[in-house]
């Protein structure tokens, strides 16, 4: 009777502890499902801009001061290097485009922008090359008075349009917006700034192994955005767990 009782003691701790393997992949089960859908299939609007980087070939500036013949004016060429940077886990793919150079408001330049693909979590890089004059605006009044101070203000505005594209099947549109402002440096003839105007699993003795697997599977990048959304849906994983324990 009491071999029996042990016997039976020793089936149902078995059967507890295949409950308990269950639950747990259960869990892991849910842990994957999360990430994916909280960061792996959230579509995010890619970052369209023109980078510091600005190489002037040249610029010819007229202050208009003393010189009653002559009207304060500006002719310069440089290299824009354009960057729409893709944080999603697909590639975007985006139309030509065009970025408009403005000064108080008046377009004074514009670069095209080719239709091109951003591939996922990089940055792309186009070089156009752009020419300003200050024609448009020859009777503004106080581009002499900028002129003589040193530095020529200008903005960047430009948008894309295109297509997130997820596990080849799923393509979200996106478009994105670049409103930079442009400050150049007269005598230096130097760009001085272009300001843009525009996980850890609550698991204690899982956490670092988890961290560990992914980053030497798919690198820091890729292994903090997943940890990051895996956050997200820690309350879940915790109230799983804890019925679990209960059980």
């Amino acid at each position: 009777m009491a071999k029996d009782m042990e016997s039976f003691q020793s089936q149902e701790e078995k059967q507890r502890k295949r409950m308990r393997l269950v639950a747990a992949f259960a869990v892991f089960q849910v842990i994957v499902i999360l990430v994916f859908a909280l960061v792996v299939m959230k579509v995010k609007t890619p970052k369209f801009r023109v980078s510091d980087d600005i190489a002037i070939h040249g610029l010819n500036a007229v202050t208009g001061a003393g010189q009653s013949s002559q009207v304060a004016s500006f002719d310069v060429n440089f290299t824009a290097p354009v960057r729409i940077k893709n944080t999603n886990f697909g590639p975007y793919k985006y139309d030509a485009a065009t970025v408009s150079f403005t000064y108080g408001g008046v377009e004074v330049g514009q670069a095209a922008i080719p239709k091109g693909k951003a591939n996922l979590k990089s940055t792309k890089k186009v070089d156009v090359a752009v020419t300003v004059s200050s024609s448009a605006v020859a009777g503004n009044s106080n581009l002499g008075r900028e002129l003589r101070s040193g530095v020529l203000t200008m903005n960047s505005r430009g948008r894309l349009y295109g297509k997130v594209e997820l596990m080849f099947i799923f393509k979200k549109k996106k478009s994105t917006e670049m409103n930079c402002s442009i400050s150049i440096n007269v005598a230096s003839k130097a760009v001085q700034s272009v300001p843009l105007i525009s996980i850890c699993i609550p698991i204690p003795h899982w956490k670092i192994k988890i961290h560990v697997f992914l980053f030497e599977c798919i690198g820091r990048n890729l292994t903090d955005d997943i940890l990051r959304g895996a956050r997200k849906g820690g309350q879940l994983v915790n109230s799983l767990l804890n019925s679990v324990a209960l059980s």
